[in-house]
């Protein structure tokens, strides 16, 4: 994030986590509800928390917005595959 503020630049730990997280939030919500409505913000928080944990443990992350875009499509594709797993076993075993 250099002087213009793009989600793409290079960002270092002196930066603000807080300005990409207001900036993106409202983004990364509506993404998340393509997958489930119920569990999008859990699923942009998971996915911020990750983000800023991987910032603590670098130095300098290059392009921060697509790093973090793949994060919560992660996060987003393995909740959706979790969730038609325990749909099946319902469907299966309903007493479980």
């Amino acid at each position: 994030m250099s002087g213009n503020g793009r989600s793409g630049d290079v960002i270092s730990m002196g930066e603000s986590f807080d300005s990409f997280y207001r900036r993106e939030y409202d983004k990364a919500v509506a993404y998340a509800r393509r997958f489930s409505r119920n569990e999008a913000e859990d699923l942009a928080q998971d996915s911020f928390c990750e983000l800023l944990s991987a910032m603590m443990s670098r130095k300098k992350i290059r392009a921060l917005g697509p790093l973090f875009q793949v994060i919560l499509k992660r996060n987003c594709m393995n909740w959706e595959r979790d969730n038609r797993r325990r749909a099946e076993i319902e469907e299966l075993h309903p007493a479980l």
